[in-house]
């Protein structure tokens, strides 16, 4: 048996240290009572009451009964059904608090005085960044790249991209696209016909060519320079509404796809 998976499973659900000493102590003893508990753990008979109390109270022992003698444990089989209990309860959380995202980053925004700025650095940084624009997004605006989509392609990888995008479309946010003409993204596009109707292309000319780009969403942008490579995340409504409004003069000049 492994008492070390058992303990993971019981801090998992936020037993006490000294609970947790208990309950293995129980699962190793035959006809476990207070007193071969407490003669086990050096300790007083009086403080094995409480955490059997809280063992009590999770379901993974069963109520003392009127002038019952021994602890009587539940079936282990309980540890499943609470983990997983806990981990519907979490994900409903984690759903519930992405949507309030936008509104608790604008409002936090508000409150501030100053801009704020971030640098971030290499590929497992670029990726954390994206992680987070994913949860930050929102239905009506979605994500508006201007540049370069080869380099972005050649740091993440297409496979980092395709799961990027997957979730994007699944959550329903829209992209707006306008780039310089590339390969590479007119093969994801052929690839993913799905993501049609909440991506939108338009093709810059080639002859203003340049190695980066930036990506508008929310009240923030993100403006990455691929040579070094570093990131620079930009919340401030003066700047960020003047990336906006040159992104959209020149989607409306570049026309339809």
């Amino acid at each position: 048996m492994s008492i070390n998976i058992i303990e993971s499973i019981l801090e998992e659900l936020n037993l006490s240290p000294f609970a947790i000493q208990v309950y293995l102590k129980c699962v190793e003893t035959t006809e476990p009572n207070v007193t071969k508990i407490a003669d086990l753990l050096s300790v007083e008979r009086a403080r094995i009451y409480p955490a059997i109390e809280e063992l009590t109270e999770i379901g993974l022992i069963a109520p003392k009964e009127p002038y019952g003698r021994y602890i009587t444990l539940n079936s282990p089989s309980r540890l499943i059904a609470k983990l997983r209990d806990k981990e519907i309860r979490s994900r409903r959380l984690i759903e519930d608090f992405t949507k309030l995202l936008p509104d608790l980053n604008t409002q936090l925004y508000s409150n501030k005085n100053k801009p704020y700025f971030k640098i971030y650095e290499g590929k497992s940084q670029f990726i954390e960044l994206f992680n987070q624009v994913l949860d930050e997004l929102d239905k009506k605006d979605g994500i508006c790249l201007f540049g370069n989509t080869d380099e972005w392609y050649d740091m993440v990888g297409f496979e980092y991209h395709n799961e990027w995008s997957r979730q994007r479309y699944k959550k329903g946010f829209p992209s707006r696209l306008l780039v310089f003409p590339s390969a590479k993204l007119k093969s994801v596009v052929e690839k993913d016909a799905n993501d049609e109707q909440l991506r939108t292309v338009r093709w810059l000319p080639e002859k203003f060519q340049c190695a980066g780009s930036y990506y508008l969403y929310a009240n923030k942008s993100i403006h990455w320079n691929p040579v070094l490579p570093k990131a620079i995340m930009i919340e401030d409504s003066v700047i960020n509404s003047t990336f906006r409004s040159n992104f959209e003069l020149l989607w409306e000049a570049c026309g339809e796809s």
